[in-house]
C-alpha cells in the first residue's frame, strides 16, 4: 500500500515539475538575467536640509538659507537674508542677489517663454544643475512662491538633453521634502510668473542653460549684465547679449 502511495506521489510530482516548476524556474532565470543587464535611469538627489520659512513672504530667504546650509554655512539666519531677497516677498532678481551674497555661487536669474517646449528647457536646465551637484530655485504658483529643487530622476534623450521623470524639492511652506512626478511638477507647480509671463528659475551658472526649440532665453547676473543666446550677440531681450560664461 505504501509502495502504491509513493508511486502516485512520484508520478504527480513529476507531472507538476515538468508542467509548472521547470517553466517557472526558467522564467525567473530569464527575468534575473534581464535585470542584470538593465541600467537604472540616472538620478541624483542632493542632501539639502529642509528649513521652514519663519514668516509669510520669506520663502525666498528660506530657500537661500537651505542652499547656504547645504554648503556648510549652518549659522546663517533668514533675517540676515531677507534684506537681500525681500522682507515681504521677492523677485527672481532679489533671489539671485541672495544666492550671490550668501552662497559660494553667483546667482543668475533665468527666464523662459511661456510654451511647453520652453518649460521643458527650463526643467532640463535644472537637471543639468543637479547633475553638477548644485541646487536651483524655482518660482512656482504663478510667481507667488519659491522652492529649492534638490534632485531629479531623468532620461537622457538621443540629443543628450535630460528629460525629467521625477522631481524632488524642498518647499519652505511645508514641513518636509516633496518628491513628485515631472508631469505633476509641470502641471501643478511650475507655472509662468503672472507678472512676467515667463518661467523663472535661479541657478548658479549659465553654462547649465538648455535652449528651447524656439531658441529664446534670457538671464541676468546680479550686476545687471545681460546674457542671452550664445549664437546671437545682438543684445536683444529673448535672444542675444553676451556669450554665457563658466562660473
Amino acid at each position: 500500500m505504501l509502495k502504491n502511495h509513493l508511486f502516485f506521489f512520484k508520478r504527480y510530482f513529476d507531472f507538476f515539475k515538468n508542467k509548472y516548476l521547470a517553466p517557472g524556474l526558467m522564467f525567473l532565470a530569464v527575468l534575473l538575467l534581464i535585470c542584470c543587464f538593465l541600467t537604472p535611469p540616472p538620478s541624483k538627489y542632493l542632501s539639502v536640509p529642509h528649513i521652514t520659512q519663519e514668516y509669510s513672504g520669506w520663502c525666498a530667504a528660506a530657500c537661500v538659507q537651505m542652499w547656504a546650509w547645504y554648503e556648510g554655512n549652518t549659522y546663517l539666519r533668514q533675517d540676515e537674508i531677507a534684506p537681500y531677497t525681500g522682507w515681504h516677498g521677492a523677485t527672481v532678481y532679489t533671489i539671485a542677489s541672495g544666492v550671490t551674497q550668501f552662497t559660494s555661487r553667483t546667482g543668475f536669474a533665468a527666464f523662459y517663454f511661456n510654451s511647453n517646449d520652453q518649460q521643458d528647457a527650463a526643467i532640463a536646465t535644472q537637471v543639468a544643475s543637479i547633475r553638477n551637484g548644485v541646487p536651483s530655485i524655482s518660482i512656482v504658483y504663478d510667481g507667488t512662491h519659491a522652492v529649492i529643487v534638490i534632485g531629479f530622476q531623468w532620461t537622457e534623450l538621443s540629443d543628450g538633453t535630460p528629460r525629467a521623470d521625477w522631481v524632488k524639492f524642498n518647499d519652505p511652506a511645508r514641513s518636509d521634502s516633496n518628491k513628485i512626478s515631472a508631469w505633476y511638477w509641470k502641471n501643478r507647480y511650475f507655472f509662468p510668473n503672472s507678472t512676467s509671463g515667463k518661467y523663472e528659475i535661479v541657478l548658479s551658472s549659465p553654462s547649465y542653460i538648455y535652449d528651447g526649440e524656439d531658441g529664446h532665453q534670457e538671464f541676468k547676473a546680479r550686476d545687471g549684465t545681460f546674457y542671452g543666446d550664445p549664437d546671437d550677440d545682438d543684445g536683444r531681450p529673448g535672444g542675444g547679449g553676451k556669450d554665457p560664461i563658466e562660473i
